[in-house]
C-alpha cells in the first residue's frame, strides 16, 4: 500500500476539486468514476445545429461565490448575466411579472421567528393569504426540487440566504469549462483515473482503506467519497464499518427530483412583439410550470423545468414521452396549437437523473430536524474516511456547484493542509 495514496470516489466537481488540491500538495490520487466521463451532474451537450451548448445538468452560476468565480476567472471563461423580463402565462395571455421577493420577505420573516418544521406545516398558518401561500410554495418546491411536506424551513432559510438569487449568470461556452479546468489542474504524474469503475464497497480502518469495485480492488491510506446522497441512501456502496453518522444523514437528507428538457425549434415559437426580452416564463400548468431561454442571446432553444411534486409524472419516462408532454405544455403557455409547435420541433435533449444509478435524483435537500445531522456527514473519520459533495455543504450551499467545489476543497485541506485550489 502506498502510504500517501488517497482514493477519490467520483469524478464530479467535488471529487476533481479534492484531487486537484491533493496533487498540488504532493499527494498521490486514484480517481474512481462509475460513468464513462468526468463531470458528474454537469452534462454539456454540443448539438451541431444549436448556436449554444445545451446543459442537461447544472446551468446557472448563482451569485458571486468565490469557489466558482475563482475558476471562471482563472480559466477565462466567458460569462453572461441572466437578464431580461419574467412573464406569467394564464393560458390565454402573457403578463410581465414583477419581483415577488418583497411579497415573500414577509413570509421569510415569519419563518425566521418560527421553530423549525416542515414547510407544509409552516405555510398552512392562516396568517398567509391563499395567493401568497400558492406563490411561495410553488417557488420553494421548484427551487429546492422538494415537496413542502418533506422540506425543512431551516434549510429553506439557509439556502435562500446563500443563494444570492439577485445575481445569476450563464457560461455560454458550456458549464463543462469548469470541469475541464479542474481536471487540467490535477497533476498527471500523481494521478490515476479509472472510468467505468463502479465502487461496491469500502472497508476501512485508521490509515488504511480497501475499495472494492467492478474492476478489482484498490487500497490506499484514505478515501474521499463524493457519491450523491441518493446513492449512499440506497446503500449502493457498502461501508465496513458503517460510519455512525451515515445512516442518520441519509435519513435526514433526500435527493430531490427535477425534470429539465431542452427543446430546439426551427424558430423561436415563443417570441412575440411584447415579450422579446423574456428570460423566464412561469405558468400554472400541471405538467411543465417553468420555461427559460438564453436571453440576451436569441436562440431557438427553450428549456422546460418541472421540479419537486411537478416532476413525479415524468419519472421513468423516455425522452420521447417527456417531449410529448412538454411540447403541448409550451403550446398551452403560449396559447398556440400543439400541432403547430410540434411541427417546428427539431431536437430534444433530456437526461433522467432520477433513473441514473449514480445520482438517483437532481440535488439534495434537508428534512425538518435534519440541519444539525447534515453537518455530521462532512466530518472526517479517523483521518481516513471523508465525505464530500453538495449534500455535505452545510452553509446553505447544498445543491449547488459552488457548494460541491467548496466541499472538495474542504476535504483536500483536511487531508493535506491549506494549500490553494489553483
Amino acid at each position: 500500500m502506498d502510504s500517501s495514496l488517497i482514493v477519490v470516489i467520483g469524478a464530479g466537481v467535488a471529487g476533481l476539486a479534492a484531487a486537484r488540491h491533493l496533487t498540488a500538495a504532493g499527494r498521490r490520487v486514484l480517481i474512481l468514476e462509475a460513468r464513462g466521463r468526468l463531470g458528474g451532474r454537469v452534462v454539456t451537450v454540443r448539438d451541431a445545429l444549436s448556436p449554444l451548448p445545451i446543459e442537461l445538468g447544472a446551468e446557472f452560476v448563482h451569485g458571486l461565490h468565490p469557489e466558482l468565480w475563482r475558476i471562471i476567472d482563472s480559466a477565462r471563461l466567458p460569462v453572461m448575466d441572466v437578464i431580461g423580463d419574467n412573464f406569467f402565462s394564464d393560458g390565454t395571455a402573457l403578463h410581465k411579472q414583477g419581483d415577488n421577493q418583497g411579497q415573500f420577505e414577509k413570509v421569510y420573516e415569519a419563518m425566521r421567528e418560527a421553530p423549525e418544521q416542515t414547510f407544509a406545516s409552516f405555510i398552512a398558518n392562516p396568517r398567509f393569504d391563499e395567493a401568497t401561500r400558492q406563490a411561495i410554495t410553488a417557488y420553494v418546491e421548484s427551487v429546492n426540487a422538494a415537496s413542502k411536506e418533506r422540506l425543512s424551513t431551516g434549510f429553506v432559510l439557509e439556502a435562500e440566504a446563500a443563494l444570492d438569487i439577485d445575481r445569476s449568470f450563464r457560461l455560454p461556452g458550456g458549464y463543462d469549462g469548469i470541469v475541464n479546468w479542474l481536471w487540467q489542474g490535477i497533476d498527471p504524474r500523481l494521478t490515476e483515473l479509472r472510468l467505468n469503475t463502479e465502487v461496491r464497497a469500502v472497508r476501512w480502518r485508521k490509515g488504511h482503506v480497501e475499495v472494492e469495485t467492478t474492476r478489482g480492488q484498490f487500497t490506499g491510506a484514505g478515501v474521499v467519497v463524493t457519491a450523491p446522497i441518493g446513492v449512499l441512501a440506497a446503500e449502493a456502496i457498502r461501508f465496513d464499518p458503517q460510519p455512525p453518522a451515515l445512516r442518520l444523514a441519509c435519513d435526514a437528507l433526500e435527493m430531490g427530483d427535477a425534470v429539465k428538457v431542452g427543446l430546439r425549434f426551427r424558430e423561436r415559437v415563443w417570441e412575440r412583439e411584447d415579450n422579446r426580452n423574456m428570460s423566464f416564463l412561469f405558468t400554472q400548468d400541471d405538467v411543465v410550470p417553468t420555461w427559460f431561454v438564453g436571453f440576451p442571446m436569441r436562440t431557438p432553444i427553450i428549456t422546460g423545468w418541472a421540479a419537486g411534486p411537478k416532476s413525479v409524472q415524468f419519472l421513468g419516462k423516455s425522452e420521447q414521452e417527456v417531449a410529448d408532454a412538454a411540447v403541448p405544455a409550451l403550446a398551452r403557455a403560449m396559447g398556440l396549437e400543439a400541432g403547430f409547435v410540434m411541427d417546428r420541433l427539431e431536437a430534444v435533449h433530456y437526461h433522467d437523473w432520477h433513473a441514473d444509478p449514480w445520482s438517483r435524483g437532481a440535488y439534495s435537500f434537508v428534512h425538518a430536524g435534519g440541519i444539525d445531522i447534515q453537518r455530521w456527514l462532512g466530518q472526517p473519520l479517523d483521518d481516513t474516511l471523508y465525505f464530500a459533495g453538495e449534500a455535505t455543504e452545510w452553509t446553505g450551499n447544498c445543491g449547488t456547484v459552488h457548494g460541491a467545489i467548496a466541499s472538495g476543497v474542504r476535504v483536500g485541506r483536511a487531508i493535506a493542509g491549506p494549500g490553494r485550489l489553483g
